[in-house]
């Protein structure tokens, strides 16, 4: 469709310069002979027309826009061709000749259009008033083109009234997105100036290209290197054996490479997807750092319309990858201590928050270590403060499943599919915009160890389906064994990252397949991307702590000071916000910190004061104003309240039980009604208890009518539906 429009763009340019030229041959000499004109003998027949009709003034602004409108055609790419304002403007056009014609006769040969039109307006309003109305009305239909011409507009009180109530009523049930509120060339830090023929030495590249060939033959592989394909850390050379190679033997050759090229750890892939050739990958002498500003400067990134795009990393290539959390739509991301987990959940939240504002996006911190994500306090992207204990983790990934249950029932009452389509039609709908919601879990194996069923069962419901209404899933752990990563989560998690691990096991865990445990670590990684089983060999891009400092700190001072600012005036608060950053203090006014509430209460109280000394008389009145902020720090997002309608329903998740009954006996019902069988094993294995407390619980299930008495060594029967297991445990709360 573009180049069609490109063809069509380029003929009509070149009409209308032919007419452009034959109309400036004629005016120039209106009594030439038709082969003397520029545009020959068709160019005089037009030309005259035109002219005798239309003046000679007219013709040539339709001709100028219509030049105009194929040049942009031709270099831009017009998705809508507008005839409304095109009308209008030829209608100015049309005023605008009309003005010019009543003081210049001589822009007629004949009695043409406008000078019919001219006596027809003396005849009807008399000399004066003709050329103000065209003024007018050709002013009018330049406005109506879209041209930014501010007119004065006259309205009544009364309409005025009416608009305004029209305005609020708007505003209340649209909520306007501002703009983002950072831009990431303030905050991160100028790209080193490095050469790249300091990085990448081509004579390097031969010399090991040769190497691998000359290694391969010792043991009788023919073959040789096609291409080279150098990248930041790892350059990989696609080397072609001869037919009747086997892909095994050159695949067991990798430690033997290593030892000739005298490199830490080689991997070899083959064969690389669509190229039929055998990938042998290198670690380069000289290596380079990617950086994040680099990432975010590429128009793959600038030009994306998703909100949830980040920039994963770099291939072996040298070509940026980028991934989008739409398209996950989850994320499991494996890896030993300090191979690059941390920075690249950094990466994802840094690109994440220069892309959106808190509208957009929000986010749900759990970080049962403490430390890495505390940056992150007092943003208001977060839902509530950073999630610390896994016990508290635990109740709150329930609480999203009741989310993702309630978004699924606007849906279905709106009568749309997915959140973009909700988000599309919001107005339509006459409802709220809905934000995404991005949860990030960053130490998974201690969540697991310590509340494994109760985090378990709720992060499988959300991975099956919480896509479609905008909430997300990264999940983050340094051990990837298979009583962390259990096959439930591995099922509903196809879209994995696994940096440096130290065995091949680790590798099998997380990627199904060996590889990981030949990285080079220090962000280097295997992504497998949605929809393949292939992983993709990355180098993740690096941020500092002080970038992420600075971008978090922005957005703080800009949300805090409105914050400020609705509650105590029109103050400046930069300087007090600056104040508490810089000491340490937004975990307690977010309300996220409650250890040591009131002396670290007292010192925002004194920083206040010193900045406001005027505002000290009213120090209840500021410390009650101050507490309230705590308590409602973070704004509210549509369909995520924080109590749920049906108490009941708290008890039961929340495990409430009479004495009498053990406190695990819900998770173990919810077990067997999963296996649709019951036995003590199952417990002890899903539990982690031992065999007189599952046992226990197998004579409680069974003297609630839940299960059925037992058969000799087979398992017992589920006699009760879930719906009928939440009634009995309803009356036991």
């Amino acid at each position: 469709m573009r180049e069609e429009r490109k063809i069509l763009g380029i003929l009509t340019f070149i009409i209308s310069i032919f007419l452009f030229t034959s109309l400036i041959s004629y005016v120039l000499n209106p009594y030439q002979n038709p082969f003397q004109n520029l545009g020959g003998k068709i160019g005089y027949f037009i030309s005259k027309n035109l002219t005798i009709y239309l003046g000679k003034f007219f013709p040539f602004l339709t001709v100028l826009l219509l030049i105009s409108i194929s040049i942009y055609s031709v270099f831009k790419e017009i998705k809508k061709i507008h005839f409304i304002k095109i009308s209008f403007l030829i209608l100015g056009f049309f005023f605008l000749s009309s003005f010019l014609h009543y003081f210049q006769k001589g822009l007629s040969f004949n009695k043409d259009i406008f000078v019919l039109f001219n006596q027809f307006m003396k005849d009807s309003i008399g000399n004066i008033f003709p050329p103000i109305f065209y003024a007018l009305f050709f002013l009018l239909s330049i406005y109506f083109t879209g041209f930014n011409i501010r007119l004065p507009k006259i309205t009544f009180k009364k309409e005025e009234k009416e608009e305004k109530k029209k305005r609020k009523s708007i505003k209340e049930k649209e909520e306007k997105i501002p703009e983002s509120y950072v831009s990431f060339e303030d905050f991160l830090e100028e790209l080193p100036s490095e050469k790249s023929e300091e990085v990448f030495d081509k004579k390097e590249f031969e010399e090991n290209a040769k190497l691998i060939e000359e290694k391969l033959k010792e043991f009788n592989i023919e073959g040789k290197v096609i291409s080279i394909s150098p990248g930041p850390f790892v350059t990989r050379y696609d080397y072609e054996p001869a037919p009747g190679i086997k892909i095994s033997k050159i695949l067991s050759l990798s430690d033997d490479l290593a030892l000739r090229m005298k490199s830490h750890k080689i991997r070899v892939v083959a064969p690389l997807p669509e190229k039929g050739l055998v990938g042998i990958e290198i670690p380069n002498k000289k290596q380079k750092i990617v950086y994040i500003k680099e990432l975010l400067k590429k128009k793959e990134y600038l030009e994306s319309e998703s909100k949830l795009i980040f920039p994963l990393g770099v291939t072996t290539g040298g070509e940026a990858f980028y991934a989008d959390l739409r398209k996950m739509p989850h994320f499991l991301i494996a890896g030993a201590t300090g191979s690059g987990k941390t920075v690249c959940i950094n990466v994802m939240l840094a690109s994440l928050l220069l892309r959106n504002n808190h509208f957009e996006t929000r986010f749900l911190l759990i970080d049962p270590k403490r430390v890495e994500l505390s940056f992150y306090e007092g943003i208001p992207h977060l839902l509530k403060p950073v999630v610390k204990d896994s016990k508290e983790a635990a109740q709150i990934l329930k609480l999203v499943v009741y989310w993702m249950e309630e978004r699924y029932k606007h849906f279905a009452k709106d009568g749309v599919r997915d959140i973009e389509s909700h988000n599309k039609n919001f107005k339509k709908l006459h409802c709220f915009k809905l934000p995404y919601i991005v949860i990030i879990i960053d130490e998974f194996a201690d969540l697991m160890l310590s509340a494994g069923p109760q985090v378990e069962m709720p992060l499988a419901r959300l991975a099956q389906m919480a896509r479609a209404v905008g909430i997300h899933l990264v999940v983050a752990t340094q051990r990837p064994s298979v009583d962390v990563i259990t096959g439930t989560i591995k099922a509903n998690f196809p879209v994995r990252v696994a940096f440096k691990v130290p065995s091949k096991v680790d590798s099998r865990v997380i990627l199904d397949q060996m590889g990981a445990e030949k990285l080079l670590g220090r962000g280097d990684m295997l992504f497998i991307p949605p929809g393949t089983s292939e992983p993709v060999r990355l180098h993740g891009p690096y941020i500092t702590e002080e970038e992420i400092k600075r971008i978090t700190n922005k957005i703080i001072i800009n949300y805090l000071d409105k914050k400020l600012k609705e509650i105590f005036g029109n103050y400046d608060f930069t300087g007090f916000i600056t104040k508490i950053l810089n000491s340490g203090l937004i975990p307690f006014l977010t309300g996220g910190e409650k250890l040591a509430f009131s002396e670290n209460m007292e010192l925002i109280l004194d920083y206040f004061f010193d900045y406001f000394p005027e505002k000290e008389k009213e120090k209840e009145k500021i410390l009650e104003k101050m507490t309230h902020l705590t308590k409602n720090y973070y704004p509210p997002a549509p369909l995520t309240t924080w109590e749920i309608k049906d108490e009941e329903k708290i008890k039961i998740e929340e495990g409430e039980l009479k004495e009498k009954y053990d406190p695990l006996l819900l998770d173990a019902a919810k077990i067997f009604i999963t296996a649709k069988q019951a036995s003590a094993t199952l417990l002890q294995r899903k539990l982690k208890v031992g065999f007189a407390r599952a046992a226990r619980i197998m004579d409680e299930l069974e003297e609630l009518g839940i299960i059925g008495p037992a058969e000799g060594s087979k398992p017992r029967r589920v006699l009760k539906n879930e719906d009928e297991i939440m009634e009995i445990f309803k009356k036991l709360c």
